[in-house]
Formats: structure tokens, C-alpha cells, sequence
């Protein structure tokens, strides 16, 4: 039997934002770019929301003459600092909280032997671990693909076979892939590599308007619409 590899985006589609951060969010990236490379690029960040950690960090701090070695090199620290930076705030505050129709299809999937589920995110790992620990769903995904070195989504999502091959012990083919996100982002690079895709309105950079220009194979506002189930070959519970 085939199984179905489904993989979840973090933003906006397992979890949304719900902390008041001090400065706002882009305050982090800012920390973390001060704290690496002595600058504060940060002002440009929303261009690249969907891009992965390392590339939309660099996109921001190349413009201050950071070189690509310098980059690589600090890269770590840049989101140790970033990190850091999360966890004193999250121990005071709550940042972020569930979407809780996304953890019923998520506990729905985990329920069927024939899925197997993980995750695709832009995040660097430490990042998105933090994000899932504090949402405390740090225990449902065993399998993900983070965005540390992967230059955009597309080249992050043509990784899965070979990782989940290993990881899996087994191939999953194009068509036994499914990709759930909230971006353009999410949908381009599921469409990349020959999976379905789904774009959910949850997030805040997704509107119903700009994910229809995708063309997702299914597009709704909550991921308990039951043409998700269909796709997927669940019943609804």
C-alpha cells in the first residue's frame, strides 16, 4: 500500500500570532541581525514572508554589505539570538497559539495508518520547534523539513523525497504528497514537485484573493471543510 506523506506549513496554518510583542515582530529579526552582523535590516522583512530563515535573512542584510561567507558563518548565531530572544518574551507572554481545526485534521491523520505527516516551514529548526513547544504541539510531528539552508521554498520542498525516504524507510511518489500552507510560498512549492495542494485562508498573508491566483487544488477557509476530507480520503469526524 501507497502510503500519503501530508506536510503542514507552521504559520498561519497550524498556529497564528497572537503576542504583543514589544516593536512588533519584525523586533527579533532585529536582534538577531544586530547581534550577528552588527546592523539592523530588519525594516524590509515583510518582503520575504514565506521565504525560508536563511534566505530571507541574507536577502535583508546583503544590502549592508554582509558577504555570503560572513553570512553562512554567523548564520547560527543570527537564530540562536532570535531564539533567545522568543523564548524570554514567550516565557512571559503567550505569542502564539494553535489553530485548533488544523489539530483535529492533524490528530484525524495521525489516527490512519495510511498517513504519514510532517512538516514544511520556512523557519529555521530551532525556530520552529520553539513556535510548536509553545503551542504545545511539539509531540505530533516526528518528521519536517525546516528553512536553514535552502535558498526559497522550492528547493526546500524538492528535498522531501530523499529525506523522507530515510526517514520513512520508505518512496512516497508525487502523488502521494499533499502540501498545507497559508502562502503563495506554500502552494508554488507543493505545485514544484507534483503534490496536491490545499491553501487555507488562516494566515494573515493569504488572502482569498491572492491564493486563488495559484491555482491550490483546493482552497478554504478552514481545514474542517469537508472537501478536505475528500481530497485526502478521510471521513469527516
Amino acid at each position: 500500500m501507497n502510503k500519503k506523506l501530508v506536510l503542514f506549513d507552521i504559520d498561519g496554518t497550524l498556529i497564528y500570532h497572537v503576542g504583543n510583542e514589544p516593536g512588533g515582530w519584525k523586533k527579533r529579526y532585529a536582534h538577531g541581525m544586530k547581534t550577528a552582523w552588527n546592523v539592523d535590516a530588519s525594516s524590509g522583512m515583510d518582503k520575504y514572508d514565506g521565504f525560508p530563515d536563511w534566505a530571507s535573512g541574507f536577502a535583508a542584510v546583503r544590502q549592508y554589505g554582509v558577504t555570503k561567507g560572513q553570512y553562512k558563518k554567523e548564520f547560527p548565531r543570527y537564530i540562536d539570538a532570535m531564539h533567545d530572544y522568543l523564548k524570554e518574551l514567550g516565557s512571559m507572554d503567550t505569542l502564539y497559539k494553535p489553530i485548533l481545526e488544523a489539530v483535529v485534521l492533524v490528530m484525524k491523520l495521525k489516527a490512519q495508518k495510511a498517513y504519514c505527516i510532517g512538516i514544511i516551514s520556512g523557519n529555521a529548526k530551532k525556530i520552529g520547534e520553539w513556535k510548536l513547544e509553545h503551542c504545545g504541539l511539539e509531540n505530533l510531528f516526528e518528521f519536517a523539513l525546516y528553512g536553514d539552508d535552502a535558498t526559497d521554498r522550492i528547493v526546500l520542498a524538492q528535498t522531501v523525497f530523499e529525506k523522507a525516504k530515510i526517514f520513512f524507510y520508505r518512496e512516497f511518489r508525487p502523488q502521494d504528497i499533499t502540501v498545507i500552507g497559508d502562502t503563495i510560498n506554500d502552494i508554488q512549492c507543493g505545485k514544484a514537485i507534483g503534490a496536491a495542494t490545499i491553501g487555507v485562508t488562516t494566515g494573515y498573508h493569504g488572502s482569498r484573493i491572492v491564493l486563488e491566483k495559484e491555482n491550490p487544488d483546493l482552497l478554504v477557509d478552514s481545514l474542517m471543510d469537508k472537501r478536505v476530507f475528500d481530497l485526502l480520503g478521510l471521513e469527516k469526524l
